[in-house]
C-alpha cells in the first residue's frame, strides 16, 4: 500500500507515521510505503500514477489555507478514481464542506479524538481488502490517434522511438510494439515499477528475471532478447528489486 501524507506539522507527521507502522505490524499488513509532504507544491510534484493501492491522508489546513486539503483532494480525483482519501484535521466544522468537493473521501478523522488509531486501522483494512479484489493497475497512455489504457502487468519495457525524440516504443507481453507519445523520462514518473536500466531502456521491474553483470544485460519475462544495463545502474537495480521482494 502506498500512503501519501500531507501534513505541515512535523510532530503530527511523525505521530501519523508511527501509528501507521504500529497498525501494519499489529494487523500483519503488506509493507506500507509512506511518503511525507509538508507543503502543497511538493505534494503535487509527488503525485503517483492512479492505483487502488494509493491512500492519501490529507490535513485540511495547510500553511494557513483552511481548505488546502480539500482542494488537493479535488486535484487527485481529476486523475485518480481508484485511490482512497482520508481527511485528518482539527477542524471538525469543515466536514460538511468536503461533500462539495466531490472527493469521495473514505473517512474524516479528528486529530484531537482518542479514536484516531482505531479509525485508521479500520480504514487500512478496508483499503487492503479492496486492493485484493480490484483489477491490476492500469496506465492511460497517449498514442497517435487518442489514448490507450494498458495494464501494468502487460508492459515489459519501453525504448526510444528511432524516428521521433518525443515518442517511445512500448513492448508488451504479447510481443506487440506500440508507439507512445512520451519520452522515457516522462514515462519514468508514471509508475514506481518503472526503472531506467539504460538511456535507451525503461523496464518494468516485475518483469526482470535475470541480471547479467558481466555482459551488462537484463533479461525480462516477455521480451524476445535481453536489454542493456548500464554499469552505473547495477547497484540501484538490485536495490529496487530487493525493495519489491520485501
Amino acid at each position: 500500500m502506498n500512503i501519501y501524507i500531507l501534513e505541515d506539522q512535523w510532530a503530527q507527521q511523525a505521530h501519523l507515521e508511527k501509528t501507521l507502522h504500529e497498525i501494519e505490524e499489529e494487523q500483519q499488513l503488506a509493507p506500507l510505503h509512506i511518503n511525507l509532504f509538508s507543503n502543497v507544491t511538493d505534494f503535487l510534484k509527488g503525485l503517483p500514477s492512479p492505483s487502488v493501492e494509493n491512500l492519501f491522508l490529507l490535513d485540511v489546513e495547510i500553511n494557513d489555507d483552511l481548505q488546502a486539503g480539500l482542494k488537493i483532494s479535488q486535484r487527485i480525483r481529476q486523475t485518480d478514481l481508484f485511490s482512497s482519501i482520508i481527511f485528518i484535521t482539527v477542524h471538525n466544522e469543515l466536514l460538511p464542506t468536503t461533500y462539495h468537493y466531490e472527493s469521495e473521501a473514505l473517512d474524516f478523522i479528528a486529530k484531537d479524538q482518542d479514536n484516531v488509531k482505531q479509525k485508521l486501522t479500520k480504514d487500512l483494512l478496508h483499503v487492503a481488502s479492496k486492493s485484493k479484489h480490484f483489477p491490476a493497475p492500469t496506465l492511460l497512455l497517449k498514442v497517435s490517434n487518442g489514448f490507450l489504457r494498458v495494464s501494468l502487468d502487460d508492459i515489459v519495457y519501453f525504448e526510444p522511438s528511432p524516428t521521433n525524440t518525443h515518442q517511445s516504443l512500448m513492448h508488451t507481453v504479447n510481443n506487440q510494439i506500440t508507439t507512445i507519445n512520451a519520452n522515457l523520462n516522462q514515462l519514468l514518473d508514471r509508475s514506481p515499477l518503472f526503472f531506467r536500466t539504460h538511456k535507451h531502456c525503461l523496464v518494468n521491474l516485475n518483469k526482470v528475471s535475470k541480471i547479467d553483470t558481466h555482459n551488462h544485460l537484463v533479461t525480462l519475462s516477455g521480451a524476445q532478447a535481453p536489454q542493456p544495463l548500464s554499469r552505473l545502474k547495477n547497484k540501484a537495480l538490485l536495490s529496487k528489486l530487493a525493495e519489491l521482494n520485501n
